[in-house]
């Protein structure tokens, strides 16, 4: 079951998703708050020079693209060797066609 709703999430276009990303973030950030005191608690430790500020924007910009990130791959099961090439760059193509 969990495999087809995957399947259908993948069909849908990207400016979809993107809608829904936002109603997860909303969802997993703010209702839920999936693992907030961890996240902050990291960030304050990685970087104990930042204000409070600097450490809620960055917070919230994690989830943002948590959130992307994960439709982003759902998205990618669906995509064609010609969607891939449109959405992604690649550095020192060289290096890669020796294997």
């Amino acid at each position: 079951m969990t495999y087809y709703l995957y399947k259908a999430l993948s069909k849908l276009p990207l400016s979809a998703l993107y809608g829904l990303s936002y109603v997860l973030y909303l969802l997993i950030y703010r209702v839920f708050k999936y693992r907030t005191k961890t996240v902050r608690q990291n960030l304050e430790r990685a970087f104990p020079d930042k204000n409070a500020d600097w450490i809620a924007n960055t917070e919230r910009a994690f989830y943002r693209q948590f959130v992307d990130v994960t439709l982003e791959i759902l998205k990618a099961h669906s995509w064609q060797l010609g969607d891939v090439t449109k959405h992604m760059s690649l550095a020192n193509e060289e290096v890669m066609q020796q294997y």
